[in-house]
């Protein structure tokens, strides 16, 4: 099938379940190479696991995506090996662990497959087996400010689809088959599904009342063996014959007696008794069952144990937590003190301030600060930044990102002249007059030509309007040896990845 054009929403590529939009991407995976990221939004597996009842090939973590067919519309040829898909409409997946060995393959013939469509931003691709489900979550619509909208191949074999272990569940070890033995030597066939226990010869199967005891839940089953019960006594060897014969039982579980005696004995808190009936104050060997075998133990803590524990718990914690909250109260004031110190002291010394914060690669937004300490104005002035990149990439400017902050100013967009050098990009905009104790500033953003990871130097300088003069650090007080033209110098690094995409959220 032919790609569609990019649909673009406000809530394109956002995360959902355990990503949320603050969280980055990355989720279900690792850490994903750039052919499958920003594709699945969710995953779920719920798998199981052979080895852990035949003992061979036992599921290594962590697992990863090998194949995955039709999520990406971008025609390709398939890769070498790669598996075949159930038909070419058809969505297909195979999650293998470290060892490389399948742990789902969709295109197994018992696999119920559907594809449906989870509003406008995601499509929810699923795959159930007899013991095994997979869910994918794919993004279908890309933000309204992304620049790395791309399609995903048809074909695809990521080279990293680690999946994160919260995506993925492998079901506990459980009966799956039963085998009953004739005599000592003969086993019958494994038998699975539901499974029917009937009273036999001699024999009776009876269904006591369901207990409750602390949440537990038990429904004693007794089995009881007694001559002539259940579907009676055994026929005597002639066909001819409708006599019945007393025929005792010989062998218990492979455990054979020559005589018919067996000694039955049961520890801690299993019993093996013979049921007694009363009779007014007379107790006597009840007539229909012989022996009774079951258990009395009790749970190994009341409800009232853990009631305590969980409320000590509790108060614990609720104790730790006002600590950590005083804590970060104390520590939250500390780091307000000391950046209002340092601005004040830079401040002080330096009124020129410059902050380079990257964005979503390839832009970086940049924050030029006048501020004046001293006791006389600063009249108006141009401030003028040089960004100079460590490769050849020209800054330009982007439309809608430009405020000017200052007294009775709040957020005015103001004109910024551009000028490119053979290694650098200069930005020039007028300031108004600064009060004493007062300060202002600008905030743009710049887009570099190159998307790729590299380091800008940016270099602030600022001149009064009326002669040209550089703006000087200290104020008159400060010996006229120590006054140095203002400069603000910051170096800080594109959040790009060698493919040109962005290395963290913003």
């Amino acid at each position: 099938m032919s790609c569609p054009d990019f649909v673009l929403s406000a809530r394109g590529r956002r995360g959902i379940g355990v990503v949320q939009p603050q969280s980055g991407l990355n989720y279900p995976f690792a850490a994903p190479s750039a052919d499958i990221r920003y594709l699945v939004a969710d995953f779920f597996l719920s798998y199981d696991d052979g080895g852990e009842y035949s003992g061979e090939n036992k599921v290594v973590p962590p697992l990863r995506i090998k194949y995955l067919y039709n999520v990406g519309c971008e025609e390709n040829d398939p890769p070498a090996n790669f598996f075949t898909p159930r038909c070419a409409t058809c969505a297909d997946i195979l999650v293998v662990d470290s060892n490389d060995t399948i742990v789902f393959d969709s295109t197994l013939p018992d696999t119920d497959a559907s594809i449906s469509a989870w509003g406008s931003d995601y499509r929810i691709y699923a795959w159930k087996q007899k013991n095994q489900v997979c869910h994918l979550v794919a993004y279908t619509t890309w933000a309204e400010t992304d620049d790395d909208a791309k399609h995903y191949a048809k074909y695809l074999a990521p080279l990293n689809a680690e999946l994160d272990g919260r995506a993925t569940y492998k079901i506990p070890k459980r009966l799956l088959t039963l085998s009953v033995q004739n005599g000592s030597t003969v086993v019958a066939t494994d038998i699975v599904g539901d499974v029917f226990f009937r009273n036999g010869y001699n024999t009776t199967i009876e269904r006591r009342e369901t207990q409750n005891n602390n949440f537990r839940v038990n429904t004693p089953l007794v089995f009881a063996a007694e001559a002539g019960t259940g579907a009676g006594k055994y026929q005597n060897c002639d066909p001819d014959s409708d006599a019945q014969t007393v025929r005792p039982i010989q062998r218990i579980n492979g455990v054979q007696s020559k005589k018919g005696d067996f000694l039955i004995s049961a520890a801690d808190c299993l019993f093996a008794r013979r049921p007694t009936t009363q009779t007014d104050d007379d107790l006597s060997p009840a007539a229909v069952v012989q022996q009774q075998i079951g258990a009395d133990c009790p749970p190994c803590c009341s409800c009232s144990d853990y009631v305590d524990t969980a409320l000590y718990m509790n108060q614990v914690q609720s104790q730790y937590v006002l600590i950590g909250s005083r804590v970060n109260d104390i520590k939250l004031y500390h780091e307000q003190n000391v950046a209002r110190w340092r601005d004040q002291r830079e401040c002080s010394v330096n009124p020129l301030k410059l902050l380079l914060v990257p964005q979503k690669c390839p832009y970086m937004d940049v924050v030029l600060m006048l501020c004046n300490p001293c006791q006389d104005c600063i009249f108006s002035s141009k401030l003028t930044l040089e960004l100079t990149p460590t490769v050849y990439s020209p800054a330009t400017l982007v439309c809608g990102y430009t405020a000017l902050y200052s007294p009775g100013i709040y957020g005015r967009p103001i004109p910024i002249t551009e000028t490119q050098t053979a290694a650098s990009s200069i930005f020039s905009a007028q300031f108004p007059t600064i009060k004493t104790g007062a300060s202002a500033y600008l905030k743009f953003r710049v887009k570099f030509e190159q998307r790729e990871q590299y380091t800008i130097n940016g270099e602030l300088r600022a001149v009064l309007n009326a002669d040209d003069t550089p703006v000087l650090t200290g104020c008159d007080d400060t010996p006229e040896s120590e006054r140095q033209p203002a400069v603000a110098l910051r170096s800080e690094t594109l959040y790009c990845t060698p493919e040109g995409l962005t290395e963290r959220p913003c």
